[in-house]
């Protein structure tokens, strides 16, 4: 599906394929399905494990599902939208830990209508070992732009189907658990200014440019990556200021923060970014569902 921003499409329903959360076998290999999703929103607080929206994404990409329904891959749009306003996040303990590998990611944002797709980002990959919990949400930070071994090659990296890779390679517009830090020395509470940080993004914009002007072209412990994440087209799920590498490799499952109460968002659809704070995700309306490509 193309999708402009201006001229939305209706989004098609999610994949369906059946079976049970925690690793049904009947899962199709090679179709996508929807791993876990939280909605957008503005927040006055920022306390780690008690406060909106960090909860949300904690519970989600720990794949918790003791205050959610657990997706079993057939679910339509209308379901995860309404499991995802009752419960804040829904999830799907089949990619858990242990669980299906995966070969490609796509971040999905939906409008608050619930049905009209805004904007989607896919990144394909060669690794065949990937799985999101293990490989991501319980990692610790890779630093300095680095993304997880497991991964292998990164092969495609497209907005609305169009690539957004106009020279080098597709691995220098994506991230994955992903700081712009180069050094593990940040605070235990991702407090940290010293950088920022993306759990799972892609932009039109090349990473060693992104954090320019803050810290020049290619330096990358600057604080400009939250303010700098794309030219025009650019998806994130999990964007923040604060630099998501401390001292003690907790994981983005445990830590997740924007830093201040002030960044509103752990979103960013670059094209509907309606919060005036120049930090943060910025995209404040609508869900953000993200999907793997079952092995």
């Amino acid at each position: 599906m193309s999708i402009h921003h201006g001229l939305r499409a209706a989004a098609n329903t999610a994949s369906s394929g059946g079976g049970g959360g925690g690793g049904s076998s009947s899962y199709t290999t090679g179709t996508y399905y929807p791993m876990f999703g939280v909605k957008a929103g503005s927040y006055s607080g920022n306390t780690i494990g008690s406060a909106e929206p960090e909860l949300s994404f904690r519970r989600a990409i720990s794949f918790d599902t003791t205050n959610t329904t657990d997706l079993n891959g057939s679910e339509s749009l209308s379901t995860l939208i309404s499991r995802i306003d009752n419960d804040g996040y829904i999830c799907d303990s089949s990619f858990g830990a242990s669980g299906f590998n995966i070969s490609g990611i796509k971040i999905r944002h939906y409008a608050s209508n619930g049905t009209t797709l805004e904007d989607e980002a896919e990144f394909t990959f060669t690794g065949t070992s990937f799985n999101i919990y293990d490989d991501a949400c319980n990692d610790p930070t890779n630093i300095g732009f680095g993304i997880p071994s497991a991964l292998g090659t990164i092969s495609t990296a497209t907005i609305n189907g169009t690539s957004v890779v106009a020279s080098g390679s597709a691995s220098d517009h994506i991230m994955v658990n992903a700081s712009t830090h180069p050094n593990r020395n940040g605070s235990d509470n991702w407090g940290s200014d010293l950088g920022d940080y993306c759990f799972l993004g892609v932009s039109d914009k090349k990473l060693n440019t992104i954090d320019y002007p803050y810290g020049g072209n290619g330096s990358y412990g600057s604080d400009g990556l939250d303010v700098y994440f794309a030219t025009t087209n650019g998806l994130a799920f999990g964007i923040s200021d604060s630099d998501g590498a401390p001292s003690s490799s907790q994981t983005v499952r445990e830590g997740i923060s924007r830093r201040s109460s002030s960044y509103y968002s752990l979103l960013t659809n670059w094209q509907v970014q309606d919060s005036s704070t120049g930090h943060g995700g910025r995209t404040t309306t609508g869900y953000f569902i993200v999907y793997g490509k079952k092995i």
